[in-house]
């Protein structure tokens, strides 16, 4: 519920209770859950996005990467969440102005993306 209303503080720019909310709801995932647990994942991709939207995109990095790790030790190279992190990646670097590295992981994403859905998808 934490993350969902934080999700929605966020669409609404108020971010500083966004961010209180995701970081509730991963504190609380952190006390159940071992440290590692792939549920984590989109606790910490959903505290990069609030920075990433406030414009602190070095604070959003740590945050995709660790989202990123923890996905990647518990599902194939070719699952969706991979690719929609490797997305968020190209986005932030993308805000970033560093578009080798935007390109890069936007690269990534378009490769899962045409491996797991068809060309009909609607994404």
């Amino acid at each position: 519920i934490c993350s969902n209303m934080g999700l929605a503080y966020g669409k609404m720019r108020r971010y500083h209770r966004a961010l209180k909310l995701h970081q509730m709801s991963l504190s609380a995932r952190e006390r159940i859950l071992l440290e590692d647990h792939p549920d984590l994942a989109w606790s910490c991709h959903n505290m990069g996005l609030i920075h990433q939207q406030m414009g602190k995109y070095s604070e959003a990095l740590p945050w995709y990467d660790r989202a990123l790790n923890l996905r990647q030790k518990e599902c194939p190279a070719d699952h969706p969440d991979i690719g929609a992190f490797y997305h968020s990646m190209g986005d932030l670097y993308y805000h970033m102005k560093d578009f080798p590295q935007a390109l890069d992981w936007q690269h990534k994403a378009l490769e899962i993306r045409l491996k797991r859905f068809p060309v009909s998808h609607p994404e």
